[in-house]
């Protein structure tokens, strides 16, 4: 796949694996800053790991920059999303990653508060 700023996201975050299409415009971003014009399969293996874990440690620094309340705690057999004593059931996954990144999302689209708002 060649490296624009175009490039299309969905099919960069299939390439990425389990990958969200904000993952992917961040992995984009790296991708073109430093490989433009370049093919995704001639990046050596670990700039690409090093690549994924950049964009994937953006996710926590971007939860603390948004002062997301509540952390990801491991329960039972999975990862979820507690504020205080309140467990949101919904963001129950099997990895920490896929949970902060499944409360990322839900704050991307309905804000902060929305994650603590009575429904």
């Amino acid at each position: 796949m060649k490296i624009t700023a175009t490039m299309n996201l969905s099919d960069l975050a299939e390439r990425m694996g389990d990958a969200t299409e904000a993952d992917a415009e961040r992995m984009r971003d790296l991708l073109v800053e430093r490989y433009d014009g370049q093919d995704t399969a001639d990046i050596a293996e670990s700039d690409w790991l090093a690549m994924l874990d950049a964009t994937q440690a953006s996710v926590t620094d971007r939860l603390d920059a948004l002062n997301v309340p509540g952390c990801a705690m491991q329960v039972y057999a999975g990862w979820v999303w507690m504020i205080g004593s309140d467990e949101l059931g919904w963001t129950k996954s099997g990895s920490r990653e896929t949970c902060e990144r499944t409360v990322l999302e839900f704050v991307e689209r309905r804000g902060v508060d929305a994650l603590t708002a009575d429904e």
